[in-house]
């Protein structure tokens, strides 16, 4: 169900990286039902780049592109996937998300 209070409503969102908890897909699913929208690629449009674990040295072409598209004073952030998570709390994802992305953080 849409949540207008959400910081992720009427926003669009893009992901780069592995996620630790979800798939891409899952991920998106999510933003989408909380009213939000998901794109495959940085645009104009996109508020949020959530950032997940790199799988190579550097940054993604999507960073690159986000921060040459800021650079040019487009409203985007892009966030790690814990503060993803934290936007996420008030919609009754996000808390379990960051109670067991903590629990991952501490094992060994």
């Amino acid at each position: 169900m849409p949540n207008r209070k959400s910081p992720l409503y009427g926003q669009l969102c893009a992901f780069t990286g592995k996620l630790q908890k979800y798939t891409r897909k899952e991920a998106m699913q999510i933003v989408a039902e909380i009213g939000g929208l998901s794109g495959s690629s940085v645009t104009k449009k996109t508020r949020f780049l959530i950032v997940g674990t790199q799988l190579r040295d550097g940054k993604s072409n999507k960073q690159l592109k986000a921060e040459k598209n800021l650079a040019n004073g487009q409203n985007i952030e892009a966030i790690s996937e814990l503060v993803f998570y934290k936007m996420l709390s008030s919609d009754g994802y996000g808390q379990i998300c960051m109670d067991e992305w903590l629990l991952r953080c501490d094992s060994p």
